[in-house]
C-alpha cells in the first residue's frame, strides 16, 4: 500500500482536471459571493448515485455496480467541519452497506489521517461558491463538487461527483467492504443522479 501525503493531492488534482467532466449550470443566485463565515452553522446533506462496473481482487471478475454515496457535513466557526459518510452498493444484485466514522476537518487544510479503506489524502476547498472535496484512494480518487447559491436568507446547492484515474496508474482502487475483504477496482463509473440540501443546525 502506498502512503499518501499532501503533495499527492496536488499531483492528483492536475490529473483530475485533465479528465474533468462537463459541469452543469450553476444554480440561480450563485453569482453572489458565499464565504466560509456565511456557511457557519449550516449542514450540507448530499447524495450522489453512480453506476459502472467493479472488479474484486478475490476473483477478478468484472460485475455491474450501482453505488450511492451519502455525505452529511456540519460547518462551524472558521471553516471547521464535522462530516459523516455512508455508502450503499449493489454488486450483481447483492447489497453492501458501509458507515464511516465521523471526520473532523477544516476547509482548505489537507487531512492525511488513515481510515479503514486505506491511507488517506483528502482536502475540502471553497472557491467560486463551490465546495470541492478531493479524495485520493490507493489509486485514483473521487472529486465531489457542491455548488452553492443564495435562496432568500438561506442557501441552495447542487452536487456532482466523478471518479477519476491517476495518470499512468489505471482505474481507481480502494479496500473492499469488510464483508468481502481485499480490494476493488472501479471501472467506468458515471454519476446518474444527485440530491443536495443546505439547512441550519
Amino acid at each position: 500500500m502506498r502512503l499518501l501525503h499532501p503533495i499527492s493531492l496536488a499531483v492528483f488534482l492536475v490529473s483530475a482536471r485533465a479528465q474533468s467532466f462537463a459541469q452543469p449550470q450553476p444554480p440561480s443566485g450563485s453569482g453572489q459571493e458565499i464565504t466560509i463565515d456565511n456557511l457557519q452553522g449550516t449542514i450540507i446533506s448530499a447524495v450522489i448515485e453512480y453506476s459502472g462496473r467493479v472488479r474484486w481482487s478475490g476473483d477478478n471478475i468484472v460485475r455491474p455496480l450501482r453505488h450511492n454515496w451519502r455525505l452529511k457535513m456540519q460547518i462551524d466557526q472558521g471553516g471547521s467541519f464535522k462530516s459523516t459518510a455512508d455508502t450503499e452498493s449493489w454488486v450483481a444484485g447483492r447489497k453492501f452497506t458501509e458507515h464511516f466514522p465521523s471526520q473532523l476537518g477544516s476547509i482548505g487544510r489537507p487531512n492525511t489521517k488513515p481510515e479503514r479503506i486505506g491511507a488517506r489524502a483528502a482536502v475540502m476547498t471553497l472557491e467560486g461558491n463551490t465546495l470541492t472535496l478531493l479524495r485520493v484512494f490507493e489509486r485514483g480518487g473521487r472529486i465531489v463538487k457542491i455548488m452553492l447559491s443564495r435562496i432568500g436568507s438561506g442557501f441552495g446547492c447542487t452536487a456532482t461527483g466523478t471518479y477519476v484515474q491517476e495518470i499512468g496508474a489505471g482505474n481507481p482502487k480502494a479496500k473492499a467492504p469488510r464483508a468481502l475483504g481485499g480490494h476493488y477496482e472501479l471501472i467506468g463509473m458515471k454519476q446518474t443522479s444527485s440530491t443536495c440540501r443546505v439547512s441550519k443546525k
